[in-house]
């Protein structure tokens, strides 16, 4: 089979990649904005240049979907530009071409603070940030795609962790750094390393099961916030080190005087009510779905993934000195 991978040059996106180019026979291709890699095929292309996307994703079998922007310090826009019209993009030249498969990665912030636990694919969509709110609008087409021929498998996955992350260097260096965290520590956090996640988008390939299914992939478990900052702590080499909490309230004070300073001196807007509410949720996932049908079992517990990936950033360190 000829695949493309749209985000291919990504924290994910690049490990599915060496995975698939390691374990199969299949022609792997990537779509960039920009060639930066020489051991990849590279077809360079801009979500956003529909003609463009009409072009080249002609006479592939399948495109993986994983290309969007999190980052919420752009206007909400064209965050919205990136990751709503360039997926709706992506979906019409698939049809336009006749691709046989979508692999498409949404996110489980699509369903913002859980209800009930543990949350399910069929858990209701609350999502409140900007980013989760992108990734839930397209939620809402894809059955409308689905109807008009296009094979969607929509894989969600949770907060994926692992060597080489940035999201997950830095917070690291700021627990290494005695940054301040916020709650009580007592939330759990859904957690899944990065290689399982690529297991279930390799699974999700040839198997018919999942064509046109929502799946949700996490670790067996999720994990208490404080329980993560322990096993980092363990891997640095931190002994009997608690990191202070900021509780909530006081954060939302914070939060008030950063919007005020934001519209009468300009000053950046970081501490959103969003970004402190979905650090604090209470979140956990089934993932009985995935199991059942993709034959998804993970591999990697906290210990054995963080240790990894707190390995990782500390050569990575001693690799810049």
């Amino acid at each position: 089979m000829k695949i493309l991978i749209t985000g291919g040059n990504g924290f994910i996106g690049n490990k599915l990649v060496s995975k698939l180019k390691k374990d199969t026979e299949h022609e792997i291709w990537v779509m960039s904005s920009r060639i930066e890699d020489a051991d990849k095929k590279v077809v360079k292309a801009d979500l956003l240049d529909r003609s463009r996307l009409n072009d080249i994703i002609n006479g592939y079998d399948v495109v993986y979907h994983l290309a969007a922007t999190g980052d919420e310090t752009l206007p909400i826009n064209e965050l919205y530009k990136i990751n709503v019209d360039g997926t709706w993009n992506v979906f019409d030249a698939c049809l336009e071409n006749s691709v046989k498969k979508v692999i498409y990665t949404s996110s489980v912030g699509i369903y913002g603070a859980l209800e009930k636990l543990p949350g399910s694919e069929e858990s209701p969509l609350n999502a409140v940030s900007p980013y989760e709110r992108s990734k839930k609008e397209i939620e809402y087409y894809i059955p409308k795609y689905r109807e008009r021929g296009l094979s969607i498998i929509n894989i969600r996955p949770v907060i994926v962790y692992g060597p080489g992350s940035p999201m997950w260097n830095k917070i690291i260096s700021g627990v290494e750094g005695g940054k301040i965290a916020v709650g009580n520590g007592t939330n759990k956090w859904p957690l899944v390393y990065i290689s399982d996640i690529v297991q279930a988008l390799v699974l999700a390939l040839d198997n018919k099961n999942v064509i046109n299914e929502n799946i949700i992939v996490a670790d067996n478990k999720a994990y208490r916030y404080k329980e993560i900052v322990r096993e980092i702590q363990n891997n640095l080499g931190i002994k009997k080190v608690v990191n202070p909490y900021i509780p909530v309230s006081l954060l939302y004070i914070l939060s008030f005087v950063n919007l005020t300073a934001n519209k009468l001196l300009g000053v950046p807007y970081k501490v959103t009510k969003d970004k402190i509410k979905r650090f604090v949720r209470n979140r956990e996932y089934s993932i009985s779905k995935a199991r059942r049908l993709l034959d998804y079992s993970p591999a990697y517990d906290l210990e054995k993934g963080m240790k990894i990936t707190v390995d990782s950033y500390r050569s990575a360190g001693a690799t810049k000195k």
